[in-house]
This record gives C-alpha cells, sequence and structure tokens, in this order.
C-alpha cells in the first residue's frame, strides 16, 4: 500500500499590522491599516488579505464607501508549515458638505427669491447635474430683515435639504456659510420729475435716501 505522511500547520501569531485611524469617504479604496505583517515563526513571507463590512459580507478588496470594516491577514493555505491570522478593525466616516449662501443683491422694495445654493465637499464627479442632492437647500435672508430700504442683509440656509438615498451612504451635511444680500436703492422715475429749476431743460429728481440727483436730458 501506500503511506502519505502530512505536514502538521503548525499555528504561529501574525503581528505587525495596524489599523489606520480618521480615515474619511474620498471616492478611492482605502486599505485601511499600516504597516507589515510578520510570523512568530518560520519564514512566512506571503499573506492573504481579505475585508468584510459590518455585516460581516466578504469583499472583493479594500472598501470605498463609508462604513466599519474588518480586515483578516492570514498565512495562506498554500504554505504547508505554518497557519496564523490577525483581525484589525477600522471605520471609514462619511465626507462633510458644506453649504454655502451665495451673495445677492435686490432692489429695494422687491420680493427675495431663493437661489442655487454653493456646496462644498463632494467628490469629483459625486454631485453631476446634482445628482447627489434629492432636496435642494433653501436660501432665505435672515429674520426680520427689511428689504424694503437700502442698506443689507445676511443670507442663510433656511432649510439643508435632503441628499439622496445613495450620496447619502458617504455624505453628511455639515456646517452652514451665510452670504450676503444687498439691497440697492430703487431707480428713480424721472417721468415724473418736475423741470430742472437752472433752466437746462433737464428732468430731475432728488433720492431722499442719498441726496442723490438723477437726470436725464429731455429736449
Amino acid at each position: 500500500g501506500t503511506l502519505t505522511v502530512s505536514p502538521i500547520r503548525r499555528t504561529v501569531t501574525v503581528s505587525g499590522v495596524t489599523a489606520t485611524e480618521n480615515l474619511v469617504y474620498n471616492g478611492q479604496p482605502q486599505a485601511g491599516y499600516t504597516g507589515m505583517p510578520r510570523a512568530s515563526e518560520g519564514d512566512v513571507t506571503e499573506f492573504s488579505y481579505q475585508y468584510r463590512d459590518g455585516n460581516g459580507q466578504v469583499l472583493s478588496g479594500a472598501p470605498t464607501d463609508a462604513g466599519d470594516y474588518t480586515l483578516t491577514v492570514s498565512i495562506p493555505n498554500s504554505n504547508k508549515y505554518y497557519t496564523g491570522s490577525q483581525v484589525v478593525s477600522f471605520s471609514i466616516a462619511k465626507k462633510t458638505v458644506t453649504i454655502a449662501a451665495p451673495d445677492q443683491a435686490i432692489l429695494a422694495g422687491q420680493p427675495f427669491q431663493s437661489m442655487m445654493p454653493v456646496y462644498s465637499g463632494f467628490v469629483a464627479g459625486d454631485n453631476v447635474n446634482g445628482a447627489a442632492v434629492a432636496v435642494q437647500a433653501v436660501i432665505a435672508p435672515a429674520a426680520n430683515s427689511d428689504l424694503s430700504k437700502a442698506g443689507s442683509a445676511v443670507l442663510q440656509v433656511a432649510d439643508i435639504g435632503t441628499l439622496t438615498e445613495l450620496a447619502a451612504k458617504n455624505y453628511e451635511f455639515g456646517p452652514t456659510v451665510d452670504g450676503k444680500l444687498t439691497i440697492l436703492k430703487a431707480a428713480v422715475d424721472t417721468e415724473k420729475s418736475g423741470e430742472s429749476p437752472d433752466g437746462t431743460g433737464s428732468s430731475y429728481k432728488p433720492d431722499a435716501n442719498s441726496g442723490i440727483i438723477q437726470t436725464a436730458v429731455i429736449k
């Protein structure tokens, strides 16, 4: 007959790998570890790497999306003499997106119309044509702002809106940035102006707010 003698794979300690901290979603796969694995015994030079998500699902490679992950570094089965592994856990945090109210100008007495907010923080390509935002943020003047006369007011993000379900996996809205609303003086209606007192034939009308006189030649 034939006697087959199989080697016993000795269990050794694998170490040398440390989880990377403070990872943030960047649209690219992230290994999640630093260092080089090593075995406590034997001349082991090859190791295998296996990632799992927070539900224990095996991944095909290093993760990209925000979430919690584990990495198992093992001596591969191809090694006939040694076995062993090290497990490290790491997380990829969601990326913060800032919403800013852009500066705007209106004429005194005109109603304010909300304009497009400015988003900062999306990874290139993630917000193409607004694909990452389900409901746009609402921009509005601060409470008790007087839009009836010249001056300025603070523009605020009154409602941050919502992200799409896909984008919400990797992003979250952070602090908002105020803008400035400049309220310009209304134009003078020269048709209601009288003849200028200097006899030049120009119409005029003083602006009660600024003292500026606007003139226009008629004949």
